[in-house]
């Protein structure tokens, strides 16, 4: 599944402008303009946004504004993922991942800004199986934060089965794929701090960054660049001193005595695998002593290939070394 950077683009505003432009001049539109114009009638918020025959293709969205071009983007291709199934799975949650009498328009809208949440997060490439979790997380998340859907509702919570069975019986197995995935990652002994981040998933980043209590950032780039700098300072250093416990330090001992790259079933004999942590770390921090390391960005973990197989290895970070050799 790939996700755009920009679903909101001078390519995409230039065919809403003419296709809005047929259809408040009454000239036909062919079937894929007709499309877009059916999704803005049925959404007012984006019609009465669209107030000007001629659209201003121009006009830039502040961070707390709502830009009606990258919600019709999103809205318009959920509906094509929708209609399709494709990725297989966003089908059964627009039917049943929402309370049984949330009209379709509000279905849509829901699942287009979780679409557009998922964009900003960083991530380009990820796996269909991944996409249809997160899609279902992020509906999720958007229920459980929001008061509008009482309004619709008339109740609180009113979750129906799907996102409930989702939810708590699904999600440890599911989280434990995503988990396995992120370990596949290519890892090389010298690998820097930032390469290192790049490879790990956004939920990760976030939930480093949210650890070590840093400042909210707007994107993923910049999150990865803040940690870098705060972990090389001395006020890192710092924090870092504070916050390992006795098993952690022997952890990270024991990499640099190995010249940075350890085999991690050695460190898993040693110190106990990660068995139990969850993927969504700003959510559940992990608990293993390996895991509670990861989730300092003081360690990653990834493959490296052998003369005959790939080897699960641990890898800190190079600039890393000559900070946790000090402690």
């Amino acid at each position: 599944m790939f996700l755009p950077e920009e679903v909101d683009n001078k390519t995409f505003r230039l065919f809403v402008q003419r296709a809005w432009f047929l259809q408040n001049n009454r000239i036909a539109l062919s079937p894929v303009e007709q499309e877009l114009v059916d999704l803005i009638l049925d959404h007012p918020e984006i019609q009465n946004a669209f107030t000007r025959k001629m659209l201003d293709i121009s006009r830039t969205y502040k961070l707390d504004e709502e830009n009606p071009f990258a919600m019709l983007a999103a809205l318009w291709e959920i509906n094509k993922q929708v209609n399709a199934d494709k990725p297989k799975g966003v089908r059964s949650i627009f039917l049943n991942g929402f309370p049984e009498n949330m009209v379709r328009r509000e279905r849509q809208r829901r699942l287009a800004r979780a679409f557009l949440r998922l964009c900003r997060s960083g991530e380009k490439t990820i796996s269909d199986a991944k996409y249809v979790h997160d899609l279902e997380r992020e509906v999720h998340t958007d229920f459980s934060s929001s008061a509008a859907e009482r309004e619709i509702t008339g109740e609180r919570g009113a979750y129906n089965i799907y996102i409930n069975n989702l939810i708590h019986e699904s999600f440890s197995s599911v989280s434990s794929s995503f988990y396995k995935e992120a370990d596949n990652q290519a890892l090389s002994a010298g690998v820097k701090l930032a390469a290192a981040f790049n490879r790990l998933p956004s939920e990760w980043i976030e939930g480093i960054s949210a650890g070590w209590r840093r400042p909210e950032k707007t994107t993923r780039k910049e999150r990865i660049q803040d940690l870098c700098e705060f972990l090389l300072s001395p006020q890192g250093f710092l924090q870092i001193s504070g916050a390992l416990s006795a098993e952690e330090r022997q952890v990270v001992k024991m990499v640099l005595d190995n010249g940075g790259k350890l085999m991690y079933g050695k460190l898993e004999k040693a110190f106990g695998g990660e068995t139990g942590d969850d993927y969504y770390w700003s959510q559940h921090p992990p608990k293993s002593v390996i895991g509670r390391l990861r989730y300092r960005g003081l360690l990653v973990i990834g493959k490296t290939s052998g003369p005959s197989r790939h080897y699960k290895v641990a890898v800190i970070p190079k600039e890393l070394h000559s900070v946790l050799k000090n402690l």
